[in-house]
């Protein structure tokens, strides 16, 4: 058998390992422990009380009856049926609504009183809503975000209030090549952050904007960008306005605002908005934006030297001048064509007739058998009735109608706010933030208005 040898084994007493000794935790009670997010478990630690006492376990409504109204609610919706407080935090809104119907229980309106909690006042002049034929006894009933439900059995509708929260608004291109999430920006009651949307890159409102006018018992530009010389015809002003304390008064006839030609008024890019406030009388009508040029129709004969669009002309005799905008021509230029040009005036010479045109180099072209004044321009007017809102170009003696928004009730004793934008070939017509109507066209503003811009 080998031999081995056994290695020294040593044993060690097993550690006790002992718990950490209790310490003792200081709790403060000088507060009041809150322990559930159910206002009614809460106790004293409620918001302000509006008839209503604390109880040991939540608060209660103090009996008896507050006056709400201090005149009739309505001369012909007498008899209340159901009735609702709705209460919002944000913004801070009271609203007492009431559905209310007639004698003989045939029709009913819901009636809407703002009064402040605790203080007497009557119904609003304007009823909140209409039921329609076949409704019952309603039930209101409270909804999130603040809002009400109301059912009658045959209409079921949610009301926000003056204001109804945003659930999300988000600035975003479908390219998806950016998108802007202003959400927490207009979901809060801070009055020192807000979103703001221009066109252009720059987040900045009216960053953007070539011309801006307050009309606040002035016609200053005040825009951000080149400030522009405004000239004042017959318009004047009136306190009865929407922001400030003056507004714009156009009489209809020969009241308008003028601003020079300028770059900044050139959208034949295709991309523009046009948007004012205004308030319509039934006599009003007009062009609320218009920009044009003189052009001159040349009916001629005996062409005998061709010319391009471009190229400037004149007369030999009157000494006009103008440039080419279109040609058309029958049986050539060899001394017997025909046909017509039309010429962007330039100065104000008037073109005559049975005179020879030349070009830049006394060729003559043609003779002018006859001549007549048009105008190219660009306009968005309304109707007489504030009930059509358009957007006309016209050129070369052909009008087009781009855009049209009909059935509108733009006559009213409140002001109305109206937008115009063109964003490519595609068009739209916005009425107090609605889009009333689209088009696609590829029509648009020429370059070379000369005109002063007319706002009337």
């Amino acid at each position: 058998m080998a031999d081995f040898k056994i290695q020294e084994v040593v044993i060690k007493p097993v550690e006790v390992i002992r718990d950490e000794p209790v310490k003792k935790k200081l709790i403060p009670l000088n507060g009041k422990l809150i322990t559930s997010e159910e206002p009614i478990t809460i106790g004293t630690n409620f918001k302000t009380y509006k008839n209503m006492r604390p109880t040991a376990t939540h608060p209660k409504a103090i009996g008896g009856m507050s006056k709400v109204n201090s005149t009739v609610m309505d001369v012909t919706y007498l008899k209340t049926r159901s009735a609702y407080h709705m209460i919002k935090e944000q913004p801070a809104e009271t609203h007492v609504l009431v559905q209310a119907w007639n004698a003989g229980l045939t029709a009913s309106h819901v009636l809407e009183n703002k009064t402040a909690i605790g203080s007497t006042g009557a119904f609003e002049a304007t009823d909140l809503w209409t039921d329609s034929a076949g409704a019952d006894y309603a039930k209101f009933s409270e909804a999130t975000e603040g809002q009400v439900v109301y059912c009658n059995g045959v209409d079921t509708c949610l009301w926000g209030g003056n204001e109804l929260r945003c659930a999300r608004l988000l600035n975003y291109d479908t390219a998806g090549t950016f998108l802007y999430d202003f959400t927490d920006y207009v979901t809060n009651t801070k009055t020192t952050e807000y979103a703001s949307m221009a066109s252009s890159s720059d987040v900045g409102g009216i960053s953007g904007s070539v011309l801006l006018l307050s009309l606040n018992n002035n016609v200053t530009d005040t825009s951000p960008t080149t400030v522009h010389t405004v000239t004042n015809a017959n318009v004047t002003f009136s306190t009865s306005s929407k922001f400030g304390t003056h507004a714009a008064v156009f009489n209809g006839s020969n009241a308008k605002l003028t601003v020079p030609d300028d770059a900044d008024f050139d959208f034949s890019d295709g991309t523009f908005a046009l948007d004012c406030w205004l308030q319509l009388d039934s006599s009003a009508s007009g062009a609320l934006y218009y920009h044009s040029k003189p052009v001159t129709k040349v009916i001629y004969d005996t062409g005998a030297h061709a010319v391009i669009v471009g190229e400037t002309v004149h007369q030999n005799v009157t000494g006009a001048t103008g440039v080419v905008l279109s040609v058309t021509n029958t049986d050539g230029w060899a001394g017997a064509g025909t046909g017509t040009i039309w010429l962007g005036q330039v100065g104000a010479t008037p073109w005559g007739n049975a005179n020879n045109m030349e070009d830049t180099d006394h060729n003559t072209v043609c003779n002018c058998a006859t001549s007549s004044t048009d105008t190219n321009y660009f306009k968005v007017l309304h109707s007489s009735s504030g009930t059509v809102l358009s957007v006309v170009k016209r050129y070369l003696g052909t009008s087009t109608t781009i855009i049209t928004a009909t059935s509108l009730v733009l006559v009213s004793t409140s002001y109305k706010h109206i937008e115009i934008d063109e964003n490519g070939n595609s068009w739209y017509i916005f009425v107090d933030g609605a889009l009333v109507a689209t088009a696609t066209s590829a029509e648009r503003a020429e370059s070379d208005y000369s005109d002063v811009v007319v706002i009337v």
